[in-house]
C-alpha cells in the first residue's frame, strides 16, 4: 500500500525501462475479453503501455488489445499482445502497465510503430508519467 492509501503492485521488470514512453491519447480494445473491452490508453512505447479502464486485472495476466489511432492522416487499428506488469487500483479506476510480448515492429504494427518513432524524433518523447533512464 503507498503513502496516498493506494493499491499499488509493481513488477521488478517495471522499475527499469527500456524504452521511451510518448504520450498517446487513445482508445483500445481488449480483445482478449468477451465482448471487448473499450480502454483509454495514456502512453505507449516500443515494448509497452499505460492503459485506465474500470475492470480489474491481475499482476501477469495476459491481455491482448487492439490499438486505434490516426498517423500521417491514415487511421490504423492494430493488436499487441502483452502482460499486465503493473497495476494501480483506485477508488475513482484502476490503471495498468502492459508489456508487450515483443516489441513493436514495422510488419506486424506498421501505424502504431511510425507513430512512436514520429513521437520520439519530433517531440522529444517527454511524459507527464515518468521516463526513467535506459
Amino acid at each position: 500500500m503507498s503513502r496516498s492509501g493506494r493499491l499499488c503492485y509493481v513488477s521488478a521488470m517495471m522499475q527499469q525501462r527500456k524504452y521511451v514512453r510518448v504520450p498517446f491519447m487513445g482508445t483500445a480494445e481488449i480483445a482478449t475479453e468477451k465482448p471487448p473491452l473499450l480502454v483509454t490508453v495514456s502512453n505507449v512505447s516500443f515494448g509497452g503501455l499505460h492503459l485506465y479502464c474500470s475492470k480489474s486485472f491481475d499482476l501477469g495476466q495476459r491481455v491482448a488489445l487492439r490499438i486505434h489511432g490516426n498517423h500521417s492522416g491514415q487511421a490504423f487499428s492494430e493488436t499487441v499482445e502483452g502482460r499486465v506488469v503493473v497495476v494501480h487500483r483506485r477508488p475513482e479506476g484502476n490503471s495498468y502497465g502492459v508489456q508487450f510480448s515483443s516489441c513493436l515492429d514495422m510488419q506486424r504494427q506498421p501505424g502504431l510503430t511510425s507513430w512512436v518513432d514520429d513521437m520520439i524524433k519530433n517531440v522529444g518523447a517527454v511524459s507527464f508519467l515518468r521516463n526513467l533512464p535506459a
